[in-house]
Formats: C-alpha cells, structure tokens, sequence
C-alpha cells in the first residue's frame, strides 16, 4: 500500500524551545511504515552531540529565507509544487500564517490535501477574529484544556490534542548527592545550603522576567541564601536582564545565568532542572508550559502564575500566584499589530510565594511527591498522533462546512478617493449576479462615501474573516493591485482601474449628498445666489504622504482669484491654511459634496477632493505633484475640464520622473515647484475651456 504523504510545518526539531520539542515528539511518534514525513522548519539551530530522534531523522527543509524568517512563501511552492495528503502545522501561533491562510486554500483546492494544525491558545477570551482564522482549517487541534473549554461553543470541530513530551522517561528525579554534584558542575560558587530558584524561559513579554526579579529582590531582603538562576538570554530580546538586575542592586552572586551563545542538550537540561531547590514561571498566560511538566518529572517543586494553562498543572500540584493585575501583550489582530488584555502577578505575591516554599522543608517535600505523581499522570494522557491520522483517514471527525449567503461583497480598505471611483462599477456588478444584495466592506472612516448608495444594500465595517460567508466576493485593489508604486508607469487613470478590472460597464460616480448644518447651509446658498462671485473649491492637502501632497502657497492664488470668485477651502482640520475667504472643515464626505456642487471651479493637490470635484462636473486645476499626473488626474464628468500641473521633473526631480512619494527624504518636494503664476494661467486657461464648452 503506497504510504500516505505528511509535511509538518512549525519549529525545527533540531532545535531547543518547547515548540522544537514538540515537533521532535510528534515526528518520533508517526508509524513511518504507514507514513512518509518531511518537516519544514524554522529556527533550525541544531545541538551538537544531541541525538534528535530514537530512529532515523525525516528529510528535513529549512523555512528561512532572507527577510522571511518563517518561509511563507517557500512552503506555498512547496505546497503547490509537491503532492502530500497532509499539511500538519504544529505549535505556531494561529496568526503566524494567518496572512497565507487564503493561498493555501486555493492550492487545497486543486491539490486536494488535508489541513491539519495543532495551536496553542493562550488568551484568557475569545478573540473573534482567531475563531474565525482558526474556521479555515479542516482539523483544528488545540493543545490545552483551557483552549479547548473556551474555544469548543465557536468552533464545533475542534479537538484537544495532548502532544507527546519528546523523551519524557529520560526526566527523573536526581538522588541528594547527584543533585549537589549537578549544582557545583553548572553554578560553580553555589552552597549546599543555598536555596536555587530556577526560571527557563524566551526574553520576553509573556515570560514577565522582570517582575520575577524583582520579587527576588525582596525575598533576598530578608533570606539572602536565596539564589536565583535564570535559563534565558540575558541581552537578546525583549529586556537587558543583566542590566536590569544591576539596577535591582542585587547582592553580588545572588543570581546566575546562563551564557547566550551556549545551547544546552536536554540531557544537560535534565540535569540544570534537578540542581533547582524550586522552579518558578510567573507568566502573563500560556498555551503549555512545557518547563513545569519537565520540572515535576524531575521532582522540583514549582511556583506558577494562575492564568489559562497553568491551572491545568496547579490542580494537584505547585503553588499557584493568583493573576489579577491588569497588563498588556503584543499579538496580532485582523488589522495588524495588538495589544491584548491580560492579567499579570503583583510582584508581592511572587515573593510571597517563593518564601512560602523555601521556608518549610515538609511542604518542599510533598510538592515534589504530588509533582512526580501529576507529571508521570499528564504524560500518561498524551494522545497519540497515528490515532488522529487514522480518525481523520475514516472522515469520522466532524468538518465545518458553513453555509454561504446569496449575496455580494465588495471589499475596498481604502482610501477615499478609490472608494469613490469604485463606485461607478456597483450598478453593473449587481446586474452581473441577477440583482443579489450587495453590501459594501470598508473601513469605517469612509464608511459615509458609500452610505445613501441606491446600488448598495449594506455597508459593513473592515473585517476580511466575513468574506468567506459570501458566495460572491470582489476585493479588486487587493486582488490585482500588487504593493509598491504601481502608478509611476500606468497610462490608465484611476477612475478606469476598478471597471476595467471587473469587466464592467461604468456608470457615472454616486456620491449622496447631505445638508450640512443649517448655518453653514444658509452660508453657501447665500453665495451661490445669481448675481454673487462663483465659487472656487481649493484643497491645499492630499492624504498618503501629506510634505509630498501639501501646496503652501495656495494664498497667493487665491488673492489673485479675490476680484472675481470667492474661494472656500475645504479639506480636514490638519490641512495647511490655503488663504481662501472662507474655510470650512469637519464635515463628513457627503455633506462635502453638497458645498462641492455649489462650486464652479476647483484647484486641488493630489486628494479626495479633486476626484470629489470631478465627480460632481466641476472643471478644475490639479497638482499631481509626485503622482503620475496621467494615473491620478480625475475624470470629470458631463464634459467637464481638468487641467494637470505637474512638475518639471527633468528640470527639478533626481529621479526624473514621478516617484509617488517614494523618496521619502527629498530635500524639496516637488509640489512646491508650481509657481503661483503658473496656477494663474492654468486657470484662465480653464475659463476659455469652459466658455467654450457651454456655447
């Protein structure tokens, strides 16, 4: 029978976190008769004299590349280059990927792999956009009860899966005199009669070191036979322990650490966990503490904070430090990075704690029995991989399959002048999909762009986990558009993008227009009487990089303009004072348009304002700037005239042409480069346009 084919991806086994350790465990435990492996791993460090596997290693395809640490791209080859019947992610964080979860999908649909992925989930809540990452896997496996109790009313598949600890019976408890011998072998200067306190841990947030040093610090204040020996790197990470600890003003030789560029076998870490009096992990949350199982297998009593898995461990065994300090953690959320909330130990507790075990020896002794007893319980519980492999080859495991809806999504993030412009393909799409209900996805800010839009039936605020609810889904500027300055060589302008892309019929822009406040209502109606000056829109400030969007001598402009128009600046509060007569800000976008169709003409930089301008049939004056004039010029409708300004840039730019803003350091933008004068003409320019297309 031809053997199946599993690609396991997470840490590299040949490495030395607790993740690696997984890896190694679950790669030595698959039936190789039954199944062929290769594992692609990150962080592949290897140990020298480490025996990695009990039976010969599989093959073995480092992840990183340069600038990709963890080979996103290199496994989505791999994947579509290769056949396998598994995809086994192990250990990674649900968000590691998160921004490749839609690739694999489609290279599943073709290839036809089944997508297995064994994650830690360590929040204390529900996080709605994780549920709804964790929705595209097709065998979701959470590897503590904590997640599995919190996340199993979400997500009705999932299955708690203990992972086995890679040479679990290798952990044993050390004899008096083996234990002393350990101790004088690693912490040289170390008594017999001093009481170590042991931490192995990242350099990070999470692990909280520095409120462990700190309680030290005060246990120290009145037991200084307290040691503290800490199994981190001590400058690489998220703090300078060693620093820290010196402005602790900690006794000289109260704590020990381990040098940086040296790894450690799990031998030699069997050996460092039996030379500790008691171990202690404080930390802000976990998925699994590997340290503290591996600690009670050796015999350690340990002190954990009493927060997501831990209180799994503390059941029969350990000294829990209860949680209820408010604190902060980075992740990552549907918009990017986050700051989660959590909880963390007061610093008194751990001391409290740490006293509490190192001044009562009966109490040391029976943490370590009901250790011993809890650790060899929980790795008796571990679940074996054959087994799910074997339930998922027999499909008797239950597979979401949720139900989409009849309808259509449209999905532009920003920004307001391309939301705009997509509005000129809704009319058709919906007629493309027998009239389906069409809702709109956009961040909220430009939320009122779209709102009022007979040819959408919702908008929705930004959230990408909710396309996959729709049967019809358009996401065009994310789908077509790679990053970067696609504009600089483009010949098409904006306004044809969308509607070229989606093979659509155009129609005209839509944009409702709202009445704004009756003051400043009664103002512009009041201007635009017959008899009264025309009014001049001006925008002095563009979005998306505002020194190469910003055009400071607007003033000069609209004093030359005074005799004979009446100049509004519209825009935000932040744009730069344009001199006009009269500016008006804070209004939302279609209150804006309502002023914009009072208007006769427009001059504007780069911005929401000359394609709002356009939109509406006002003729106008636009300064591209750093933008490719023939790219970001707006399309005016009812025949309507623009007039683009761009520099010079043979005369004035280093880079002779336009960059879009890409030298980030130029010396003089080149916006600035428009004379006053030069505006002036244009604009008479414009007038002749205009006579001449009225008659």
């Amino acid at each position: 029978m031809k053997k199946k084919r599993i690609l396991f991806c997470g840490e590299a086994p040949q490495s030395t976190t607790g993740n690696a350790g997984m890896m190694r465990g679950i790669l030595d435990q698959v039936d190789t008769s039954i199944y062929d492996i290769s594992c692609f791993g990150f962080n592949d460090v290897k140990i020298v004299g480490e025996t990695v596997f009990t039976r010969p290693p599989c093959q073995f395809i480092p992840a990183q590349v340069q600038g990709d640490f963890h080979g996103r791209h290199k496994l989505l080859d791999i994947l579509s280059l290769t056949d396998i019947d598994y995809l086994m992610m192990v250990g990674i964080d649900i968000w590691e990927y998160v921004n490749i979860f839609g690739n694999i999908k489609k290279i599943q649909a073709t290839k036809g792999f089944k997508w297995i992925y064994l994650f830690p989930y360590d929040l204390n809540h529900i996080r709605s956009d994780w549920v709804e990452w964790i929705k595209n896997i097709d065998y979701p496996c959470v590897y503590s009860e904590h997640g599995y109790n919190l996340l199993k009313e979400h997500i009705p598949n999932i299955t708690y899966f203990r992972p086995q600890l890679f040479g679990a019976k290798n952990y044993v408890a050390f004899p008096r005199d083996k234990h002393l011998a350990v101790r004088h072998q690693y912490l040289p200067g170390l008594k017999d009669d001093e009481f170590l306190f042991g931490s192995v841990g990242q350099n990070q947030i999470r692990k909280d070191p520095l409120r462990l040093i700190t309680a030290f610090a005060d246990v120290v204040k009145t037991r200084p036979e307290a040691k503290l020996y800490l199994h981190t790197p001590m400058n690489k990470g998220t703090y300078n322990l060693n620093q820290f600890i010196s402005d602790s003003e900690l006794p000289a030789g109260s704590v020990f650490c381990k040098p940086d560029e040296i790894r450690y076998s799990q031998q030699q870490m069997i050996e460092f966990y039996n030379s500790f009096d008691c171990y202690i992990n404080c930390s802000l949350q976990e998925g699994l503490s590997w340290t503290i199982i591996e600690a009670m297998l050796c015999g350690v009593p340990f002190i954990a904070s009493w927060t997501t898995a831990h209180k799994e461990l503390l059941r029969n065994a350990g000294v829990g430090v209860l949680c209820d300090n408010i604190a902060y953690l980075p992740t990552v959320g549907r918009q990017g990075q986050a700051w989660v909330k959590t909880d963390c130990c007061k610093v008194n507790d751990i001391a409290t704690a740490m006293l509490s075990v190192m001044e009562n020896k009966d109490r040391q002794e029976q943490l370590k029995e009901k250790g011993l007893i809890a650790g060899k319980k929980w790795v008796e519980g571990c679940h074996n991989i054959n087994e799910l492999f074997a339930e998922i080859e027999a499909e008797t495991r239950q597979v979401i399959v949720e139900s989409k809806k009849n309808r259509v999504l449209f999905m532009q993030h920003a920004s307001a002048g391309d939301i705009l412009m997509t509005t000129r393909c809704l009319k058709d799409l919906k007629k493309r999909h027998d009239g389906w209900p069409l809702d709109y996805m956009t961040q909220e800010k430009y939320s009122d762009i779209v709102t009022g839009n007979p040819n959408i039936d919702n908008v929705i605020g930004w959230d990408e986990t909710l396309a996959k609810s729709y049967n019809v889904v358009y996401n065009p500027h994310k789908d077509r558009i790679l990053p970067g300055h696609w504009g600089r060589n483009s010949n098409s302008i904006l306004s044809d993008f969308y509607w070229r892309i989606l093979e659509v019929e155009p129609e005209d822009f839509f944009i409702e227009k709202v009445k704004p406040e009756d003051k400043i209502a009664n103002f512009i109606e009041d201007l635009s009487q017959e008899g009264k000056k025309p009014i001049v829109a001006i925008y002095t400030t563009g979005g998306g990089g505002t020194p190469f969007r910003t055009y400071k001598f607007m003033g000069d402009v609209c004093k030359d303009l005074g005799d004979e128009y009446i100049t509004i600046q519209l825009g935000g509060p932040g744009d730069f004072p344009g001199g006009a007569d009269y500016r008006i800000v804070g209004l939302t976008f279609r209150q804006e348009a309502w002023v914009v169709s009072h208007a006769k003409y427009g001059i504007a930089v780069d911005t929401f304002g000359a394609h709002l301008l356009g939109a509406l049939g006002k003729s106008l004056i636009m300064m591209p700037g750093s933008s490719n004039h023939n790219v970001v010029q707006p399309k005016v409708i009812n025949g309507g005239n623009v007039i683009c300004l761009p520099p010079d840039y043979v005369k004035y730019c280093i880079g002779l042409g336009p960059c879009s803003g890409g030298v980030l350091e130029c010396p003089a933008p080149c916006i600035g480069r428009i004379r006053p004068d030069e505006i002036m003409a244009a604009f008479r320019d414009l007038e002749r346009l205009e006579e001449r297309r009225i008659r």
